[in-house]
């Protein structure tokens, strides 16, 4: 079996999915499903996938890499507000900038919702936070009026960015080098041409949400794909008696 992605290399491993053909005419695209596939991935396409998708791969790892980067931030942040009391209004804006972009991220995160127009704060948030860190750094008046609770919060807000970089980096070489029980929803991140994949397994996707950041069809095939098998549980009857599905008009 030749691996999907690069269509050259053999196939490693291979999961079930269902499969479609994607067409190009003049300004339009054309995508139909032609049925269950078993596809695969070769060892090289496996692992540059993975190190793209490491999240994906390690979601409850990526959380908690997260999660710490953003609780040190978070003290941080309130060590930088109590800095008001040292003289130091500065690092009192920094630490309020950067407190709220901290609490916003992490509603987002609870919600599972990345986008919106609460991301654009929290951006707006971290910029000035750290635009704020770097004018203290470079200019000696700013840096004469931070107080040792401004100089400690410094020091986390580093180690929050260096633990969230280096845990990534860590992160990212573990999804190339390890298999995971997710590791068919690589399947999904593969575009080759004209063709994708829909991976297709026991607890894969947790929700639409879930479904619609692995996959990337035609929007009206994501709904269709997600309502007619993945929310009914009907893909376990594709992959079973793929002969007993016709797929002409999806």
């Amino acid at each position: 079996m030749k691996c999907v992605n690069c269509e050259k290399a053999e196939a490693a491993a291979a999961w079930d999915s269902l499969a479609f053909e994607r067409r190009k005419e003049w300004q339009s695209v054309y995508e139909w499903a032609t049925g269950y596939e078993k596809a695969g991935l070769c060892p090289g396409c496996r692992a540059r996938l993975a190190r793209e998708n490491a999240a994906m791969l390690f979601p409850k790892a990526h959380r908690g890499l997260w999660i710490a980067a953003n609780v040190l931030g978070g003290v941080g942040a309130v060590l930088a507000v109590l800095d008001f009391f040292y003289g130091s209004k500065n690092s009192t804006i920094i630490g309020v900038a950067l407190l709220l972009a901290s609490l916003l991220l992490g509603y987002m995160k609870w919600k599972d919702d990345g986008d919106g127009p609460l991301l654009g704060v929290s951006v707006f948030l971290f910029a000035v936070g750290v635009y704020g860190i770097v004018r203290t750094l470079l200019f000696a008046d700013w840096r004469q009026a931070v107080g040792v609770p401004g100089w400690i919060s410094m020091a986390l807000f580093l180690a929050a960015a260096l633990i969230y970089w280096a845990g990534g980096a860590l992160l990212k070489g573990r999804a190339a080098k390890t298999e995971s029980a997710l590791d068919p929803l690589l399947l999904g991140k593969a575009q080759p041409e004209g063709h994708r994949y829909v991976p297709l397994g026991e607890s894969l996707y947790k929700n639409k949400k879930a479904f619609l950041e692995v996959n990337s069809l035609l929007d009206k095939n994501e709904e269709k794909v997600y309502d007619e098998f993945i929310a009914t549980g009907k893909w376990n009857e594709l992959v079973n008696h793929p002969e007993q599905f016709r797929f002409l008009s999806m």
